[in-house]
């Protein structure tokens, strides 16, 4: 029988934030963050290290490349401004 996998072992706290000890790139993730929050802080750390190749992020993430579109798309309605400015009035 083949020897049980062993559970990847995490980063040593101290150890170089953004890298886990053996040089990959890595993000943390406080306990307490929403599953959303997380998948978003996954993803654009991901876009980042890929260089914003959408299509290399997609395939390190096990994901469509339509989902990428989709969850950019997503945030940048989320961070947009909720309501839009009043309008000047011109007659000032």
């Amino acid at each position: 029988a083949a020897p049980a996998a062993q559970p990847a072992t995490p980063p040593a706290r101290g150890a170089v934030p953004g890298q886990a000890d053996d040089g990959v790139p890595c993000i943390e993730v406080p306990i307490g963050t929403t599953m959303a929050d997380a998948e978003r802080m996954l993803m654009m750390a991901t876009l980042e290290h890929v260089h914003f190749n959408k299509e290399a992020a997609a395939a390190v993430l096990g994901v469509s490349l339509k989902t990428i579109y989709n969850r950019l798309r997503q945030y940048q309605a989320e961070s947009a401004p909720t309501s839009a400015p009043a309008p000047l009035d011109s007659k000032a």
